[in-house]
C-alpha cells in the first residue's frame, strides 16, 4: 500500500486519526462499552439510595439502559474481532463513587450529571460524527445511532427532573 493509499484510508473521529474505520470503531465500542457498564452499576447502586419514587423510577430504565448498552456495544466489539482494552479515567471512577456515594444526595447527584451535560442534545454527540463518518460498517453506525437516541433521551428526563427541582414544580417530568 502506498503512502497515498494510507492516507486515503485514514479514518478521522474525536480528534483522532485511525489506520481505517475498523479500527475506529473498535477503539469506540471499547471505550464506550466500558463506560457504559460502569454507569449501569452506578445507576443501579443510586437506585438502592433515592428517596424520590419518581427519581427512582427513572433511575431503573436509565441503569437498565446503561448496562445493555454496555452489553451490546461489548458484544460488537467481539464480533469486530477486538477485545475489551478501555481502563476506566480517574474521572470516570470519579464520577461512579460519586453517584453511588449514599452520603450525596439525590440532589446533587442530578445537579453534577447537570453540570456536566447542561444541555441533552449534546450528549455524547461525538457519536454523531462518528455514525457520519462511517461508510462500510452499517451495522455499527446503527448501534451508535441508537445508543446515542437512549443518551439524548435519559438526559433529557434528568435535565427536566433538575429543573423541576429549581422550580419546585412536580409535574412529572417529560
Amino acid at each position: 500500500m502506498t503512502s497515498q493509499q494510507a492516507k486515503a484510508a485514514e479514518f478521522h473521529a474525536c480528534d483522532k486519526v485511525y489506520a481505517s474505520e475498523r479500527e475506529a470503531l473498535m477503539a469506540t465500542l471499547d471505550s464506550i462499552s466500558a463506560v457504559e457498564s460502569c454507569a449501569g452499576g452506578a445507576f443501579a447502586t443510586w437506585i438502592t439510595q433515592c428517596k424520590d419514587p419518581t427519581l427512582r423510577g427513572a433511575l431503573k430504565i436509565i441503569a437498565e439502559r446503561e448496562a445493555y448498552h454496555g452489553r451490546a456495544l461489548g458484544r460488537r466489539l467481539a464480533e469486530l474481532g477486538g477485545q475489551p482494552r478501555h481502563v476506566l479515567t480517574p474521572f470516570e471512577r470519579d464520577l461512579e463513587a460519586y453517584l453511588s456515594n449514599p452520603d450525596v444526595s439525590d440532589a446533587d447527584k442530578v445537579e453534577r450529571l447537570h453540570e456536566l451535560v447542561p444541555d441533552p442534545a449534546h450528549v455524547v454527540s461525538f457519536v454523531l460524527d462518528i455514525v457520519d463518518a462511517i461508510k462500510e460498517d452499517t451495522e455499527t453506525r446503527e448501534i451508535l445511532r441508537l445508543y446515542q437516541q437512549d443518551e439524548v433521551s435519559s438526559a433529557t428526563w434528568l435535565c427536566n427532573y433538575r429543573n423541576q427541582l429549581h422550580t419546585g414544580s412536580r409535574v412529572a417530568a417529560e
